[in-house]
């Protein structure tokens, strides 16, 4: 019996060898594993695309020619324009250009040009405008050269709002084709062609066809030796009758009576409203106030007083068809009742 265990002793131990030794194969695979696993992981930070070692090779630039336009630089998408293209004629006092780009551009204003069919005024003459330009000067075209002080230009500019305060200024931008180098009598546009300003205003001006003149045909007249005659011997018209007026007429006039008689437009209304119907001469005659200087009756007919500028009156009468009647009255010396001393009615030439 005592020779059986070392040999059991050898057993085991060979035994616990190959354990261990299986035990660290295991734990290497694992291991193995794992970090097999940690590899396939990408990492955010390098990408997975193949690194180009080949030196980088200059691409030549497009060739330049002479009809390229200059780069376009927009305003800021959130710049809101609140007002109408406006334009001036002025001289630029100060800029400032940082790097070939031009900030601003402050332009001392001897002219206002108003934008064609603008039909906001403005007055800005003599005064000094600061309009943000921010756009490389090349964007001048050949005008690069004539954006100094001293220089003139007719200049195209709007009011923006900058958010987030609303802050209003004033831009414009060479791009756009909003500056124009003043010349003698003319001016040149950043490609270097001619910009004709009055020909731009004749183009936009709207035909118009000329109204043929009203054929005038005399209905009365009073002759001017009877205008000075005494007063109760100058024919009064009224309703196509002409006849004299009796002193009691001046006298109660004088005393407040029947003081429409001084109103031109009552007086043409209630002695001539048979121009415009024979038929209502009675209805006009109640429209009639003492103190109106227009009556309008429909659409088609009214009556007004206009100026003359001298000691006599005018009355315009309308009625339908396009007829109207200019009616003249004057008060002769020594009172201020009124006479009809013409009516020329104007027919519509045919």
């Amino acid at each position: 019996m005592s020779s059986i265990k070392p040999l059991l002793s050898i057993a085991n131990l060979r035994k616990g060898v190959r354990l261990c030794t299986a035990i660290f194969i295991t734990v290497l695979l694992l291991s193995a594993c794992k970090e097999q696993r940690k590899a396939e992981i990408p990492s955010p930070f390098v990408s997975s695309l193949p690194v180009n070692t080949q030196e980088p090779v200059d691409q030549p630039a497009p060739p330049e020619t002479e009809e390229a336009a200059p780069k376009q630089s927009a305003l800021p998408k959130d710049w809101e324009q609140v007002s109408r293209l406006q334009r001036v004629i002025g001289v630029i006092t100060d800029l400032q250009i940082s790097d070939d780009q031009v900030q601003f551009i402050d332009l001392m204003v001897k002219q206002n040009v108003s934008p064609v069919n603008n039909p906001v005024a403005y007055d800005y003459k003599g005064q000094t405008l600061h309009l943000i330009i921010d756009e490389p000067l090349s964007a001048a075209g050949v005008l690069q050269d004539k954006v100094n002080k001293g220089s003139a230009f007719l200049v195209n500019f709007a009011q923006f709002a900058i958010p987030p305060k609303g802050e209003v200024v004033l831009a414009s931008r060479f791009s756009y084709n909003n500056f124009f180098y003043e010349q003698k009598d003319s001016f040149m546009d950043r490609n270097g062609q001619p910009f004709d300003l009055k020909a731009e205003f004749e183009a936009a001006r709207p035909t118009t066809v000329p109204t043929p003149k009203p054929e005038r045909k005399i209905l009365y007249a009073l002759e001017k030796k009877q205008l000075i005659k005494p007063l109760t011997q100058i024919p009064y018209y009224r309703q196509e009758k002409f006849e004299t007026l009796p002193k009691i007429v001046f006298e109660q006039y004088n005393e407040g009576h029947q003081p429409w008689l001084s109103n031109p437009v009552t007086v043409a209304l209630v002695n001539c409203s048979n121009l415009m119907s024979s038929d209502d001469v009675d209805v006009l005659q109640n429209i009639a106030t003492t103190s109106e200087k227009k009556i309008v009756i429909d659409s088609d007919r009214s009556i007004s007083e206009v100026s003359t500028g001298d000691s006599d009156f005018k009355v315009v009468m309308t009625k339908p068809g396009g007829i109207s009647y200019d009616i003249t009255l004057f008060a002769p010396a020594g009172t201020d009742i009124l006479f009809v001393k013409e009516i020329v009615e104007n027919t519509p030439s045919k």
